[in-house]
């Protein structure tokens, strides 16, 4: 999530960089980030638990974009939910669930807009959907690995250890971790 305005307040002191300037450079992928951004075009498919490869195929475009520009991508899985955060995703659980069924009823009212809405806020990306990446990046040669807990401790452990260059993350929770250096959307 982060921490709520920080970015923007950053703004001004931020620099936009394009990939290609990392080349050489290993960089840590905050997956969970890309795996929810993909679901946006596939919101309804898999709320309705229908098999789609569109998750896998816009991770898959982002890792070779990284690899066509010479970056060594190392993506970064979320583990299991903090014992302190239970309360915050049982919480998230509800709120998925009732945008759930506001996309439904919003469905069969024949608006589409509020529905496709609803959509987006309903979606859980599962371990079952993080696992069908995982597939194809061991397939591809591509290294991952499966944080404890959060991605962003063990990003932050890798970056502040020098195992990685760049930490590539929406979330701001990494600049407050010390991360060095910290891509926000390096990678179109």
């Amino acid at each position: 999530m982060g921490i709520s305005g920080l970015l923007p307040t950053l703004k001004s002191i931020i620099t936009p960089i394009h990939v290609r300037e990392y080349a050489g450079s290993k960089v840590a992928i905050d997956t969970y980030s890309w795996l929810h951004k993909a679901a946006f075009s596939c919101s309804k498919d898999i709320c309705e638990g229908r098999p789609t490869d569109k998750i896998v195929q816009y991770c898959m475009h982002r890792v070779n974009l990284l690899r066509h520009h010479g970056v060594q991508p190392l993506l970064v899985f979320d583990g299991g939910v903090l014992p302190m955060k239970m309360d915050q995703e049982q919480i998230r659980a509800r709120s998925r669930k009732e945008n759930l069924q506001r996309a439904q009823e919003h469905e069969r009212s024949g608006n589409h807009s509020a529905a496709f809405q609803c959509y987006q806020k309903a979606v859980d990306i599962t371990p079952l959907i993080a696992l069908s990446l995982i597939k194809v990046l061991q397939q591809e040669g591509v290294e991952y690995i499966v944080a404890p807990y959060e991605a962003d401790a063990q990003m932050a452990y890798l970056a502040l250890n020098d195992l990685v260059q760049v930490v590539i993350t929406e979330d701001s929770d990494l600049i407050a971790y010390g991360c060095p250096r910290v891509c926000p959307a390096c990678v179109r």
